[in-house]
This record gives structure tokens, sequence and C-alpha cells, in this order.
């Protein structure tokens, strides 16, 4: 939902007419049309971390995600060239180093395990 590429800020306020603006119980990056305070302290915590190496934001996403495992193959969305290229630079870096994971993990909360799944 665009949370991960820095470009949005808790003072940021979308449009009435965009998803995000909505009350969209697929997901809980936006909340009233602005980022959610959580999600955005939690990426603010983790912000260094997902940039190690010279990583941009959504760089740093991708190679979080490939790191999890050897199964998971990211689908970012793009809306211009300029965006394309940038994520498909994340393949220079490749997945996020282990001891980056880890410490990662232990600056983000996670919900407990028997929290039932959003609405998909």
């Amino acid at each position: 939902m665009g949370l991960l590429t820095g470009k949005y800020g808790p003072e940021t306020v979308l449009p009435p007419n965009d998803i995000r603006s909505t009350s969209n119980p697929k997901t809980s990056y936006f909340v009233g049309a602005r980022s959610n305070p959580t999600m955005f302290a939690q990426l603010n915590a983790v912000r260094d971390l997902l940039t190690t190496g010279g990583r941009t934001l959504a760089q740093g996403a991708i190679g979080w995600l490939w790191a999890t495992g050897d199964m998971v193959v990211p689908v970012p969305g793009a809306r211009t060239v300029e965006q394309i290229e940038g994520l498909a630079e994340a393949l220079t870096f490749g997945a996020l180093p282990e001891c980056v994971m880890g410490q990662i993990e232990v600056l983000i909360e996670r919900e407990p395990e028997d929290t039932p799944d959003r609405a998909r």
C-alpha cells in the first residue's frame, strides 16, 4: 500500500477517493486516510536495518521477504519505469543478512499467534 516506499509520513493525508482512505478490512497500514501510527512507528524502528548496504526501503522490504524463505516470491506494485527499475535493483542486494533479520525481529511487535487473519 506504499508505506514501505518512504514517501508517506504521519503528516500525509490521502485523498478521499484513494482506497487507503476508506475503512478497508484488508489492510491496517493506513487508518483514516493517514499512515497507521503503530505501523509507521514499527517502520521507523527498522528503517536503518532495511536500508542496510544502501538499499532503499522498498528494496529492503523485498530483501526481508527473500530472507524469510526460498519459496517466497515478492510481487511489488509499481506505476512508473523508475519504480520498476528501483525494485529490480533489489536483485543486486539479495536477501537481508541473517544478523539483520535477527535485529529486525527484536524490534518489531508481532500479533499473538492466536490472532485471526485479516480478511483477504
